[in-house]
C-alpha cells in the first residue's frame, strides 16, 4: 500500500517531533527535581550516624592528593565530596525548596572544605555560603545512600556498578562484532585510568550516566528508532548537568554518539558528508539545549523563588572560567593558560603519566596507529564518517580551550574527557584498517 504525506502532514509531524523534545525536557526536568526535594527532606537524623562517620573519613585525608605519588592521574579530590556532603547536611527538611536553591553549606577560609565539613557536623553549624549555580542534583543519590552506608562504602558500591555497566557496554560490543570498538573502548578506560574514578564522588556520576547513555543509544539504534535520538540527547543533556559539577560533561554525549554512529555506518554507507554532519550535529546541539536549559532552569527558578536575581551570583564565575582569571594564576597569561588547558590535559593520560617513557610509549602508539592507517588501508571506506569520527575527536580539546581557565586548574579530573578522542580513534582504525591484511592474511 503506497501512502503518501501531503506538506501540511509534514509541517503536523514536524511540530509533534518539537512537541515531543519540549515535553521531554520538561518530563526528564521535573522527575530530576522532585526526587532532589524528596531527597533533600531526609531529615538529617535518618543520617547522622553516616554523616559523621563520612566526615570523619574525609577529615582525615587531604583535600587533594595523588594515591601513587607522581601519577596525576591517581589524584583523588575530596574537595567536591566535602561540599557535596556539607550541601546534603544543610538540606532543611521543613524547607526544603528554599534550601535546594540556595545549595548553602558551612564555609570559613580559616580551613579546608573537608575540616569545615566536621565542624558542620559535629558542631551542628549553620549553612553561610551559597552554591545555588549548580543543581548538585547527585545528593539525589547520596543523601537516601547516607542512611544506610558512610562515604566510604558508597564509592566501593559506585565502583562495583561502575564496573557492572562498563562490562556492560563492552559485552554489547561484543555481541555487536565491534571487536575494534572494544580494544578502543578498553584502552581508552586504561589510558583515562578509571579505576580511581570511583574514589572521588565527583569523578564517578559521568561514567555512571555515560555506559547506560551508551548501551540505550545501541537499543535505539538496534530499533532504528532514528526519531527518538533527539529526544535521548535532550534527556542525557538535562541528566548530565542535573548530575555534573562541571567535570567530564561531554562524555555522555559523544560516546553515545560515536556508538550511534558506529552502529548505523555498518549497515548505511555512502551518506554525504553533509548528511553526516547534520546528523551529528543535530544530535549534540539537542544535548546541549538539554544541558544549558537545566542550568539555565535552575537560575530561573533561584530567581523566583528566592525573589533574588539569581544571574548575579553566576556572572562572575561565568567570567573566571571564560577570561582566565583565577586567584594564583594573575601572572599566567592567557595564552600560557590555553596552551597548558591543553597540554597538562593530554600529558596525564596514560602512559604520558608515567614521564618521559610513559610519554614515549605514546609516541610510539601513535606512530603504529598511523602506520597502520596508512599501510593496512582498505582499498574504500567510508570517508565522510572518518571525518565525523575526526571532528568529535577533537571536540574535546576545543572544551579545553573555550574553558581554558577550567581545565588549565582542574586537569587532573577534566583529562578523562579524550575517552571519547580515544574511541573515536579506535574507530577511525576500524573504519579503515583492513585488519586481515595487518596480520598476514590475503584479502
Amino acid at each position: 500500500m503506497l501512502i503518501t504525506i501531503n506538506n501540511k502532514g509534514f509541517e503536523s509531524l514536524k511540530r509533534f517531533n518539537i512537541f515531543r523534545h519540549i515535553f521531554a525536557f520538561v518530563i526528564t526536568a521535573a522527575v530530576c527535581i522532585v526526587l532532589l526535594l524528596l531527597s533533600a527532606g531526609i531529615p538529617n537524623s535518618a543520617i547522622q550516624k553516616n554523616m559523621l562517620s563520612s566526615a570523619e573519613y574525609l577529615n582525615s585525608k587531604f583535600v587533594y592528593y595523588d594515591l601513587n605519588e607522581g601519577i596525576i592521574a591517581s589524584r583523588i579530590d575530596h574537595y567536591a565530596d566535602s561540599i557535596l556532603l556539607n550541601i546534603a547536611n544543610a538540606y532543611d527538611s521543613d524547607d526544603t525548596l528554599h534550601s535546594v536553591m540556595w545549595s548553602s553549606y558551612y564555609f570559613t577560609t580559616t580551613q579546608n572544605e573537608n575540616a569545615n565539613l566536621y565542624d558542620a557536623v559535629t558542631q551542628d553549624l549553620e549553612p553561610n555560603q551559597q552554591y545555588l549555580r549548580y543543581w548538585h542534583g547527585s545528593i539525589t543519590f547520596v543523601k537516601p545512600l547516607l542512611m544506610f552506608l558512610s562515604i566510604e562504602k558508597i564509592y566501593i558500591l559506585n565502583a562495583v556498578i561502575m564496573a557492572i555497566l562498563a562490562i556492560w557496554l563492552i559485552a554489547e560490543l561484543i555481541r555487536r562484532k565491534g571487536y575494534v570498538p572494544v580494544a578502543g573502548m578498553v584502552f581508552g578506560l586504561v589510558s583515562v585510568a578509571v579505576w580511581y574514578v570511583p574514589l572521588s564522588l565527583e569523578y564517578t556520576w559521568m561514567f555512571l550516566l555515560t555506559f547506560p547513555a551508551g548501551i540505550v543509544a545501541l537499543y535505539l539504534s538496534d530499533k532504528n528508532k532514528r526519531e527518538w535520538y533527539g529526544v535521548f540527547f535532550i534527556v542525557v543533556g538535562v541528566i548530565t548537568n542535573f548530575l555534573d559539577f562541571l567535570t567530564i560533561e561531554t562524555l555522555p554525549c559523544f560516546i553515545p554518539l560515536l556508538l550511534i554512529l558506529w552502529q548505523e555506518g555498518k549497515s548505511d554507507t555512502g551518506k554525504s558528508f553533509k548528511d553526516t554532519a547534520k546528523f551529528a550535529a543535530k544530535n549534540i546541539i539537542c544535548f546541549l539545549i538539554g544541558y544549558a536549559g537545566m542550568w539555565i532552569l535552575k537560575w530561573v527558578l533561584a530567581s523566583v523563588i528566592l525573589n533574588i536575581n539569581a544571574l548575579d551570583y553566576v556572572t562572575e564565575h561565568i567570567s573566571e572560567r571564560l577570561d582566565g582569571s583565577y586567584v594564583g594564576l594573575e601572572n599566567v597569561t592567557r595564552a600560557q593558560i590555553m596552551i597548558g588547558s591543553l597540554t597538562r590535559n593530554i600529558l596525564t593520560l596514560l602512559p604520558n603519566g608515567f614521564g618521559l617513557v610513559g610519554v614515549l610509549i605514546s609516541v610510539c602508539i601513535l606512530f603504529w596507529v598511523i602506520y597502520t592507517c596508512f599501510v593496512y588501508a582498505k582499498k574504500s571506506f567510508d570517508k565522510n564518517l572518518v571525518l565525523i569520527y575526526l571532528i568529535i575527536a577533537i571536540l574535546p580539546y576545543v572544551r579545553y580551550l573555550i574553558l581554558h581557565n577550567h581545565s588549565f586548574i582542574h586537569y587532573f579530573f577534566t583529562f578523562r574527557a579524550q575517552l571519547a578522542t580515544l574511541f573515536a580513534i579506535a574507530l577511525i582504525m576500524n573504519e579503515i584498517v583492513d585488519w586481515r591484511l595487518h596480520f598476514g592474511k590475503k584479502r
